[in-house]
């Protein structure tokens, strides 16, 4: 897995 994977789901998970 790559950092960008786990940024993505971060972005995803922030309230936007």
């Amino acid at each position: 897995t790559w950092d960008i994977l786990k940024l993505l789901q971060a972005s995803v998970a922030l309230p936007k």
